[in-house]
C-alpha cells in the first residue's frame, strides 16, 4: 500500500569530494584496472570478492560475484568528469554490500548521491536498491529503489520506513541515453528533495520534492544488502541497469547542494581559430570563432595587439579577458570592439565550467594564436 505519492514536474532550465557531516559510504572506482571485472574470478569459482574499497573507511565495500555478473571498470575516462574510472553495468551486472552495519543503516535525516549514466532508459532501471520486502502488510516491494521508472522513464526515489509507510517521489528528470548526471536524494526531518546536476551549466536544480507526514518516525526500514546496478521486487532480483556508475556517496545528514559532490567536466583546449592562426590582411570588422569541448560552460578571451617589446610579459593580460556571451556546444564567437589597421594581435581563448574563473586550476589554457590586420587603404607607401 503507498501511503503517499506525489509527482512534480518542474522546469529545469575535476571531481571535488569534501566531505561535509558523517559520510557513511563513499566509492569512486579509481582502485581498479580499466576495462577489467571488479572480480577476475570466473563463474565457477563464484567467491563474490570485494570489487571495490568504501572511501569513509567504515569498511563498506562493493562486492562483485564473479567476471560475469559483477561489474566491470570503466575504460580510462568513462567518468562525468572525463577523467577516471566508473563503474560499468551492462543489464546483468550489478554490486552489492555484505556489512551488518550498512545492512542496519536506519537514518532519520539522509542523503544519498550518485553519478549515472544511462545507455537504455526503457522499462525499470534500479541504479541503488536495498534487497527483502518492506515488511509492509500487502507491499512486495523493497525498501528502497533510486531508479529511472518505467511509467514515463522520470527519474524517482521510492522507500519505506520503520513506522510502515512507503513513499515514492517521481521527478521530472527524464535522462538522456548516453547522458551523465549528478543526482542526490535529501531528506531532512519530513521533506523529501530531488537534485540533479546536468552538466549543462546551471549547477544542482531541484527535480522534485515531497512532504511527508508530521509526527511520525520516517527512519529508513532496515532490510537486506544495498545493491548498485539492479533492484529486487517479489523475492527476484529485477531492473538491471545498462550503464555506468559513479561517485556513489551515503551521508547520514541532508546535505546542501553546495555540500554535494561537484563534478567539474574535465575540457579539452579551444581549436580551429579564426581567423586561422598567422593569417594576414585580416579586416578590421572580423570576428573572431574558435571551437570548444561540448562541456565548457565558461568561455575567456584575450586579446592583445603584439607589445613593441618582445619580452614584455606577458602575451595576454588578465585585463584584457572578456567572457564570451555567444556560445554554444560548437564553439564561440567574439567581436573585438576595436581592430587597428597593420597591426599584429595575440589572442587565446581559455576555457572553464561552472564558476570557473579566470588561472584558476580548474580553468584549460588557450594556445596564442595571431592575425595581422590590413594596411590602411588611405596611407600610399
Amino acid at each position: 500500500m503507498v501511503k503517499n505519492s506525489a509527482k512534480l514536474f518542474v522546469v529545469v532550465i575535476l571531481v571535488s569530494s569534501v566531505t561535509f557531516g558523517d559520510t557513511v559510504l563513499h566509492y569512486d572506482f579509481e582502485d581498479g584496472i580499466a576495462g577489467t571485472p571488479m572480480n577476475d574470478f570466473p563463474v565457477t569459482q563464484q567467491n563474490g570478492t570485494v570489487g571495490t574499497a568504501d572511501l569513509s573507511g567504515n569498511g563498506y565495500h562493493m562486492h562483485a560475484w564473479d567476471d560475469y555478473w559483477g561489474p566491470l571498470f570503466s575504460a580510462e575516462g568513462d567518468t562525468p568528469s572525463g577523467t577516471g574510472l566508473s563503474s560499468v553495468h551492462d543489464s546483468h551486472r550489478d554490486g552489492y554490500t555484505l556489512a551488518d552495519g550498512i545492512r542496519a543503516w536506519s537514518p532519520s535525516t539522509w542523503t544519498i548521491e550518485l553519478s549515472f549514466k544511462l545507455n537504455d532508459i526503457a522499462g525499470w532501471r534500479t541504479l541503488i536498491g536495498r534487497d527483502d520486502w518492506t515488511g509492509i502488510p500487502d507491499d512486495i516491494g523493497p525498501s528502497l529503489q533510486v531508479q529511472s521508472n518505467g511509467i514515463d522513464d522520470a527519474m524517482r526515489v521510492a522507500f519505506a520506513t520503520v513506522s510502515d509507510e512507503h513513499y515514492e517521489l517521481y521527478s521530472s528528470l527524464i535522462p538522456v541515453p548516453g547522458k551523465w548526471y549528478h543526482l542526490a536524494a535529501v531528506v531532512d526531518g519530513d521533506q523529501l528533495d530531488m537534485y540533479a546536476d546536468q552538466f549543462d551549466g546551471a549547477g544542482f536544480q531541484n527535480i522534485g520534492s515531497l512532504t511527508m507526514d508530521a509526527g511520525i518516525d520516517h527512519s529508513l526500514r532496515p532490510t537486506g544488502n544495498w545493491t548498485f546496478g539492479r533492484g529486487w521486487y517479489n523475492n527476484n532480483f529485477v531492473d538491471h541497469v545498462d550503464g555506468n556508475m559513479d561517485n556513489i556517496r551515503f551521508s547520514d545528514e541532508a546535505l546542501t547542494t553546495d555540500q554535494l559532490i561537484q563534478v567539474i567536466p574535465s575540457v579539452e583546449k579551444a581549436g580551429t581559430p579564426y581567423p586561422a592562426d598567422g593569417a594576414v590582411d585580416v579586416l578590421l570588422d572580423t570576428i573572431l570563432s574558435w571551437t570548444a569541448d561540448p562541456a565548457a560552460t565558461q568561455h575567456f578571451v584575450y586579446l592583445l595587439a603584439t607589445p613593441a617589446d618582445p619580452n614584455a610579459a606577458p602575451a595576454y593580460a588578465l585585463s584584457r579577458v572578456a567572457l564570451a556571451t555567444d556560445v554554444n556546444d560548437v564553439g564561440g564567437v567574439f567581436a573585438p570592439a576595436e581592430l587597428n589597421y597593420d597591426t599584429t594581435y595575440m589572442w587565446a581563448v581559455d576555457l572553464g565550467v561552472d564558476g570557473s574563473q579566470p588561472y584558476d586550476p580548474n580553468t584549460i589554457k588557450g594556445d596564442t594564436w595571431t592575425f595581422t590586420t590590413i594596411s590602411d587603404p588611405n596611407i600610399v607607401d
